[in-house]
């Protein structure tokens, strides 16, 4: 996994999801959709399900935990959408581990690595809080 940040930052126009799959992938940002640019003519996560497929990869949707010990994931990392710490009430596409660390904030300011696997895992229980959408699973 390579680190890209993402190049917008904003509650509604932001490029977290581009700049986390490229991470994953090890792609620069401009080889990767701009998800959020293209969601207004098809929905996001079809966009992101559709290049991740190209690329090999099968997707399943907000797995439990207990799923993740046993998938490899991307070299061990998944994509996971959890809570904004910059911005209220707004998603934001993060790295995680197996372990349900954060392992990657696209967003330059880091705000996200300061949530433990605690705050993560709850997002995979659909806390009101955080909400995983989508984890990659090859």
């Amino acid at each position: 996994m390579i680190k890209v940040y993402q190049t917008r930052i904003s509650n509604t126009d932001g490029n977290c999801a581009q700049a986390t799959i490229a991470s994953l992938l090890n792609l620069k940002l401009k080889d990767v959709p701009d998800f959020v640019r293209n969601h207004h003519i098809k929905p996001m996560n079809t966009e992101i399900i559709k290049f991740l497929r190209s690329k090999g990869f099968n997707t399943q949707y907000s797995i439990p935990p207990q799923k993740l010990i046993r998938n490899r994931g991307i070299n061990g990392y998944f994509y996971a959408i959890v809570r904004s710490q910059t911005f209220n009430n707004t998603q934001h596409a993060v790295v995680i581990d197996k372990n349900l660390n954060i392992i990657h904030d696209p967003n330059p300011n880091g705000k996200c690595l300061k949530l433990n696997h605690n705050d993560t895992k709850q997002s995979l229980d659909y806390s009101p809080n955080n909400i995983v959408q989508i984890l990659i699973l090859r």
